[in-house]
């Protein structure tokens, strides 16, 4: 796993937490310091063992279904990011 790599993704998770806390302030719910790192830390060690377990599977995977995942894992996940989508926005 490159570290970059896994950085960049605790990075954006944490961009997303930060909208959360614009929208808080924005309705004035105060939230303390220490909540707030909490938020940080709890999704910046889970993106971490959600890339560990990733790599984990990718080494248990047999050579098959690696180069499947290679080459069709972007389109089958933003088909899957799509459908939620969509699905969210038919409830309302």
């Amino acid at each position: 796993m490159e570290f970059f790599s896994a950085l960049a993704l605790i990075l954006a998770s944490n961009l997303d937490t930060l909208s959360l806390g614009f929208v808080y302030a924005a309705r004035g719910i105060r939230m303390p310091l220490w909540q707030q790192a909490a938020i940080a830390v709890s999704a910046a060690v889970f993106t971490f063992l959600a890339l560990a377990a990733g790599q984990a599977a990718m080494r248990a995977l047999p050579q098959g279904a690696v180069s499947f995942c290679e080459r069709y894992g972007d389109r089958i996940l933003g088909l899957a990011l799509i459908l939620l989508g969509a699905i969210q926005c038919l409830r309302g």
